[in-house]
């Protein structure tokens, strides 16, 4: 990982109004010029695209941000997989990460309540990018749930994770508990950016709304939180940390001789965890 990078978290509240939504990611990406190399948005930040046409508009759009102000961007999408919304299949819930002319795609694997009645699953498992901060792997919320998901990314090398989400206020007590120890499991950087609105429920009969939790965070390779937005302002609020590489080296030695998790992985014993 490169040294000095500096990362950004964003709390947003969605309206789910694509113009409105996508006009708050523009202003949060201006007003972080020039104090960033990376900024993550949360789950889904900009949905409703109607077709692939639209979408691209929008990616152009953060890709000229990109090059401009010289930022990594990640944002939740609802990726579109046909051209029409109303008559094509299912849009994947997505996250992109846009660097430049580059757009490096994680698409959910993990669909939760009624996700898998509005989006398609997965299809390009757990890559890892290589990018100018370092090698960065991407989740989406429910996604880091499963000690798997994040297991594959640091396999493959990721030195940083970034997660988009849409976690409830009632679920804090399990959000404070994935993110760190994901983080400190596998001994990287994760970058976790929290939907902070209030929306309809869809699933559930009723008048029922869901509060989300906001929380963004930046947690480091040994499980410390160390940046945390806890308000919920509209439209959106910024917290910004500068990673220290060190921070890998230490993780290893803190503890004393033979506390190295990954180090001391004997995967050859596992092999069961790969049965259905």
């Amino acid at each position: 990982m490169k040294e000095g990078i500096r990362a950004t978290v964003v709390n947003l509240w969605r309206t789910k109004e694509l113009d409105q939504d996508f006009n708050h990611v523009v202003q949060a990406v201006e007003e972080s010029r020039g104090s960033t190399d990376l900024i993550v948005f949360p789950e889904r930040s900009l949905v409703g695209l109607r077709d692939r046409e639209e979408y691209q508009d929008r990616i152009e759009g953060l890709k000229t941000l990109s090059r401009r102000l010289g930022m990594l961007i990640c944002v939740g999408v609802e990726e579109p997989r046909g051209e029409g919304r109303k008559t094509g299949p299912l849009p994947y819930n997505a996250a992109v990460l846009i660097e430049g002319d580059t757009v490096h795609t994680y698409r959910k694997n993990h669909l939760v309540w009624d996700e898998p009645e509005e989006s398609e699953p997965g299809n390009l498992g757990f890559p890892v990018f290589d990018t100018a901060v370092g090698k960065v792997g991407v989740l989406v919320c429910y996604d880091n749930e499963f000690p798997e998901s994040m297991r594959c990314l640091k396999v493959q090398g990721a030195e940083i994770v970034l997660l988009p989400a849409a976690w409830p206020v009632a679920y804090l007590e399990f959000w404070d508990l994935y993110t760190r120890v994901r983080a400190r499991e596998n001994q990287v950087f994760l970058l976790a950016a929290n939907d902070c609105s209030t929306q309809p429920c869809a699933f559930l009969e009723g008048s029922f709304f869901i509060e989300y939790g906001g929380n963004s965070r930046i947690v480091d390779p040994l499980g410390q939180v160390r940046v945390n937005i806890d308000g919920r302002e509209k439209p959106f609020e910024r917290a910004t940390l500068t990673l220290d590489v060190q921070a890998f080296s230490e993780v290893k030695k803190i503890l004393g001789p033979n506390t190295d998790p990954w180090a001391n992985r004997r995967p050859e014993l596992y092999k069961d965890i790969c049965r259905s």
